[in-house]
């Protein structure tokens, strides 16, 4: 029917059903209608269900919604508002002759979430709130449609596994065999046993409210949309909230985190469930993208069909191959959880066997009076390109130390952010200089090329491998220590490969065996020689040539570090001594209080604390990367290496004033001016801005004889007493203009 007959209709409705009469307003809808109704400061949505809607499915839905007001009445949703006669829902033929159900609501305030972007987390967090209460008010509610057939109930999604002929691009094709056969071996065994209840079973951000009274945050004002309610394990409904959550976000796996912490909060997860939550999110967007393929087939002009198919297609491509341990691990930090069930035990137990490890290098210097070393983004230990690691420069800093503290081993440290690695690896973010790999996750042991690795525990080789290629492991060796739930594993990179090519995984070693020697650049991947030692507290099989992640992205490091915590006691060190400590914030803003006038302000609520710079960027101490369009002063760009070597090279051979004659001050005063109009020949050198416009004041007045100025609105011109009275940016916060000084309106270069 055309949209003029489908508002005809709702009238119709209205006044014969409900005794209304409003005005009407057809909203969008994938197999219904959806009519918005006025009256009298009223605002209601009529439902208008398709011919073949069974009244099964309208029941269920007004009889949850009725359930949901007297269990949870707090929960924003709609109210369902009876006919004239007194039921719940109606019938009416329309133009057409087609008997149709016909149900209304009053209307929620607010606007779909789906118009909002970016999310604030506070509010995804409130949209677990809200689940979590939705499903726990649901534990007593059943009726029989909940228990249809249903393909987007994802208790029933191996449906998809029948329909991969549909992707033609064999990539796609690959990750939703990949999502599927994950879905059928491991997850759908798995939900048998877990929590089944009524669901939402469709948290799409179409179907969330929010509202923004007052300037106030984005608040959660409506959960709608009824229809896809059905019987289904608990944690498909935080899973299903995620899978939306995510599209379009800019850090996907953070917005997970906000939904499944709030939901946690209201109705805690099993542990049981979270091995299962995140491949459901991904079993979702599998789903959406089969949905889209199958109705693209057989509606082909509808675009709804495919409103979700590109951000789905994005995080399935983002995520298909993303470490299941690490996903997990972050979403049970998320919820106050530890990373993995049982850690503490195991930390505990690892720490006992600890005691009685031997060393893993066969060096003079014991590690623990080993000096260490700074290879973080606040050192130029590997050169001067925080983007990538000169590797000879890197060598010559371990010699020169190795010489300095006469030892034969350096520390290089656990935790620490490096610009050593070029590597992108796994990322949640869309944001292009973020995903870079910067966190180191174990110790490092500088030695000689030769010098020979010993088991600190009695052990089995798990994997023996050589992993070829720049700033790569080189020859690698996994050893497995223990049994069971205490069983972890120890990581040897960048040995010589020949020492171990005897090696075999399921060959036994003792404490103090010797297995293999490090390598030189040539053979351990291109690094100055040294033993990379980490700990794996989970077990599990790791496939060659893929080795262990040594390196963590800062916003995976809380996780990775549950799951490769510091091998510290392994070494028969403190795990303080071998550990990169992060800046503190807090107690930097207090040193500056202490020592900074108070009118000396910082920039953003949350401080910005530049470890370096290099080019048009800044990087943090984590070795987060910032587009630097503030700054300015370095107009070349941060730390040029033509400006910093003509700067070291003059500081070298002298630093004074202008008072004295030499070559290098005049020949810069002869180019500056080659550059310069004819008119503009004569040179004064100033230490700063500020110095430089207190100067032009006097000269100009002292050419001119004239005293005003005009200065334009908004400016800064410098800290002395003659700039700042120029500098409406300031003065207009102090007494305002000397009488001398005249303000013009900034133009608008836009308009």
């Amino acid at each position: 029917m055309l949209p003029d007959a489908i508002t005809d209709f709702a009238r119709q409705v209205l006044h014969t059903l409900y005794g209304l009469r409003g005005t009407v307003e057809l909203l969008h809808g994938e197999l219904d209608w959806n009519v918005a109704v006025e009256q009298g400061g009223q605002r209601y949505v009529l439902k208008i269900m398709r011919p073949a809607c069974i009244e099964a499915l309208v029941q269920m839905q007004c009889a949850a919604i009725d359930h949901l007001a007297r269990t949870r009445p707090a929960l924003p949703l709609p109210r369902v508002v009876p006919t004239v006669d007194g039921n719940a829902f109606g019938r009416a033929d329309d133009a057409e002759g087609h008997s149709r159900l016909v149900w209304l609501q009053r209307r929620l305030p607010g606007e779909p979430l789906s118009a909002w972007s970016p999310v604030p987390h506070q509010t995804l967090a409130s949209v677990g709130n809200a689940l979590g209460d939705l499903v726990t008010g649901l534990a007593q509610f059943d009726h029989s449609a909940c228990s249809r057939p249903l393909r987007w109930n994802l208790a029933e999604a191996a449906w998809i596994g029948e329909h991969l002929p549909l992707f033609d691009d064999p990539e796609r094709r690959s990750i939703i065999d990949r999502v599927h056969a994950r879905y059928r071996d491991d997850v759908a065994p798995r939900l048998v046993g877990l929590r089944q209840t009524v669901i939402h079973g469709d948290a799409n951000t179409d179907n969330l409210l929010v509202d923004q009274a007052g300037g106030e945050p984005l608040t959660l004002s409506g959960i709608i949309d009824f229809g896809d309610m059905c019987r289904s394990p608990l944690v498909a409904e935080v899973a299903i909230a995620c899978a939306y959550a995510m599209m379009g976000a800019q850090r996907p796996l953070a917005a997970a985190e906000a939904v499944v912490a709030g939901f946690h909060a209201r109705c805690p997860l099993q542990p049981e469930e979270f091995p299962v939550l995140f491949p459901l999110v991904l079993t979702r967007l599998a789903v959406s993208v089969t949905v889209s393929a199958l109705e693209k087939q057989r509606r082909p002009d509808d675009p709804y069909v495919t409103i979700s198919e590109a951000p789905a297609w994005q995080l399935l491509e983002l995520f298909a191959k993303a470490d299941a341990d690490l996903i997990q691990a972050r979403l049970r930090l998320a919820c106050g959880l530890p990373a993995a069930p049982g850690l503490e035990n195991w930390q505990r137990r690892f720490n006992d066997l600890a005691v009685g490890a031997v060393p893993v290098l066969g060096t003079s210097t014991p590690v623990a009076e080993a000096p260490v070393i700074d290879c973080s983004f606040e050192s130029t230990a590997g050169g001067d390109d925080p983007l990538a690691m000169d590797s000879a420069v890197l060598e010559r800093y371990v010699d020169q130390v190795l010489s300095r503290s006469n030892a034969d081993c350096v520390i290089g440290r656990y935790g620490e952010p490096r610009p050593l690695y070029t590597s992108p690896g796994f990322c949640d973010t869309r944001q292009p200089m973020t995903p870079r790999r910067t966190v180191h996750l174990g110790v490092d042991l500088f030695a000689a090329a030769g010098t020979t690795v010993h088991a600190p525990l009695d052990g089995t080789v798990v994997v023996c491998g050589y992993a070829p290629g720049v700033l790569d492991y080189g020859g690698y060796v996994i050893l497995r220590h223990g049994a069971g739930d205490h069983a972890f594993d120890t990581v040897y990179g960048h040995l010589n490969p020949e020492s171990i090519s005897g090696l075999a995984a399921g060959d036994t070693v003792t404490a103090g065996t010797k297995f293999a020697v490090l390598g030189s650049p040539d053979s351990n991947g291109g690094w100055a020689p040294h033993l990379h030692f980490q700990v794996a507290a989970l077990s599990r099989d790791w496939p060659v040539p893929d080795t262990p992640p040594g390196v963590s992205r800062p916003e995976d490091f809380a996780a990775m570090s549950a799951l490769f915590p510091n091998p510290g006691p392994l070494l028969g060190v403190t795990p303080e001594k071998v550990a990169w400590q992060p800046p503190n914030a807090a107690d930097k803003a207090t040193r500056r209080q202490r020592g900074f006038a108070a009118n000396l302000k910082l920039s953003y609520d949350n401080p910005f604390m530049p470890a370096r710079g290099r080019r048009h960027h800044l990087f943090d101490a984590w070795g987060r990367v910032y587009l630097d369009a503030y700054n300015n002063v370095p107009h070349v760009g941060h730390c040029h290496p033509a400006v910093v070597e003509a700067a070291a090279r003059q500081m070298r051979l002298l630093n004074t004033n202008t008072r004295y004659l030499h070559d290098n001050v005049l020949e810069y005063a002869e180019c500056l001016s080659a550059l310069m109009p004819a008119p503009l020949s004569v040179c004064f050198f100033l230490n700063s801005a500020s110095e430089a416009n207190e100067l032009a004041l006097r000269l100009a007045r002292a050419h001119s004889g004239a005293r005003d100025m005009l200065v334009m609105n908004h400016g800064y011109h410098g800290n002395t007493t003659g700039s700042l009275s120029i500098s409406p940016y300031k003065f207009r916060h102090m007494d305002g203009p000397e009488d001398w000084v005249h303000v013009t309106p900034q133009p608008d270069v836009y308009r």
